[in-house]
C-alpha cells in the first residue's frame, strides 16, 4: 500500500496537546474488500468497480498530556 497522511498538532496549553490526521493508503489488489472472488462458482456475486484498485481511508483524533518536562516539538 502507499501511504498518504496529513496531519496537525497544537498545544491547547502548556501541558495538553491536541493531534488530527486522515490517511488514505492505495492498494495494489482490487480484492481487499472481497468484492473480485476467484471461486468459479462466486463469480455472479462481484460487486464495485473491477477496473480500479481498493483504497482505504483512515482519521484519528489524539488527546495527549505531558508530565514534567515538554517533549522537544513543544518548545
Amino acid at each position: 500500500a502507499i501511504p498518504m497522511i496529513v496531519g496537525v498538532k497544537t498545544n491547547i496549553t502548556e501541558n495538553l496537546i491536541l493531534g488530527a490526521e486522515v490517511g488514505a493508503r492505495y492498494t495494489f489488489t482490487d480484492n481487499l474488500d472481497g468484492s473480485n472472488p476467484k471461486n468459479e462458482n462466486l463469480i455472479p456475486l462481484r460487486f464495485g468497480n473491477q477496473d480500479t484498485k481498493d483504497w482505504y481511508v483512515f482519521s484519528g483524533v489524539t488527546l495527549t498530556y505531558t508530565f514534567g518536562n515538554k517533549p522537544c516539538y513543544c518548545r
